[in-house]
């Protein structure tokens, strides 16, 4: 369990995007399986809602009664925090209760919303901490699986080469967004850092530029260079193989690669394309399961 108001303001209060300005506070908890975070709704237990524009026009246009009964709802509701968005002025009734903690930023209420939402989602969420890097290849979210000196800092460094993004280098802090999408994030105190063999450590923000490094991405798939990897076969016909790792519950493609092997760069692209066009439905396996298929019926 945590302090709503611990959680929210020592983590936004330093980035530029939030300026939070506690207008009531009063201690309370929230709950893991509680709903946690939506629009304004006395009707719902979101335990923090945010009031956007319409929120507080439609809340201002309450008789005094009226507004006094939907805080009333709210407290039994056990609702924790009341955040007016988008640099709105604070109700003036919000301020002079002391049962639920108001905070305004000048954010949009949306992203209050997805900010939060996120925060949450990896704060109090199922999580998973992995010994692997996560690059983002043609908008393909991979983790780079290997033993130690299997080559995957100088992997990463090859692909930023190539214009890639990068997440994190030795460890992904894999979590559910608030969208229900495995995500992958670099542990803080080592995010901006690379160690490479007989090279040392390496400030890659500094190196290739702040633009190329990404706070958290979808997980698409996974590069394991090396061998022995923990892995398994689905049952799936001949031409469909592939191999699988389960992470959070979900399973997620391997491709399985020798570090030593020429060009491995464009073979990850093109394993990152793959991924592409399986979410499109064409699948390469299946069009040549089809194709043989089709050849063979045609035979004399």
């Amino acid at each position: 369990m945590a302090n709503v108001a611990q959680l929210i303001v020592p983590y936004f209060h330093a980035s530029d995007k939030f300026q939070w300005r506690v207008e009531t506070s009063r201690p309370d908890y929230i709950h893991a399986d509680s709903h946690l975070i939506g629009h304004y709704n006395p009707a719902r237990s979101n335990l923090i809602q945010v009031i956007g524009e319409q929120e507080v026009r439609y809340f201002c246009n309450l008789s005094r009664y009226a507004q006094w009964q939907q805080l009333a709802q709210l407290e039994k509701q056990q609702v924790s925090t009341l955040i007016c968005a988008s640099d709105i002025q604070v109700p003036e009734i919000l301020t002079r209760q002391n049962a639920i903690n108001v905070l305004s930023s000048r954010l949009l209420d949306t992203d209050v919303i997805t900010h939060l939402g996120n925060k949450f989602a990896h704060l109090i969420g199922p999580a998973e901490i992995l010994q692997a890097g996560f690059l983002v290849v043609e908008n393909q979210g991979l983790l780079i699986t290997g033993k130690s000196g299997a080559g995957k800092s100088q992997l990463l460094l090859s692909m930023l080469d190539r214009g890639h993004h990068w997440v994190s280098d030795e460890l992904t802090h894999c979590y559910y967004s608030q969208t229900g999408q495995v995500m992958g994030r670099a542990l803080d105190e080592l995010a901006s850092f690379v160690h490479v063999k007989h090279v040392g450590p390496i400030n890659v923000d500094k190196t290739f530029g702040l633009s190329r490094r990404l706070q958290q991405y979808p997980l698409a798939g996974i590069i394991h260079l090396g061998e022995n990897v923990q892995i398994r076969i689905q049952q799936a016909p001949t031409y469909e193989q592939k191999l699988n790792r389960t992470i959070l519950n979900r399973r997620f493609p391997v491709w399985q690669l020798d570090p030593e092997v020429n060009n491995l760069a464009v073979v990850i692209e093109t394993c990152a394309r793959q991924l592409t066009l399986d979410a499109w439905g064409q699948r390469a396996t299946v069009e040549l399961a089809q194709e043989l298929d089709k050849t063979l019926c045609e035979a004399p």
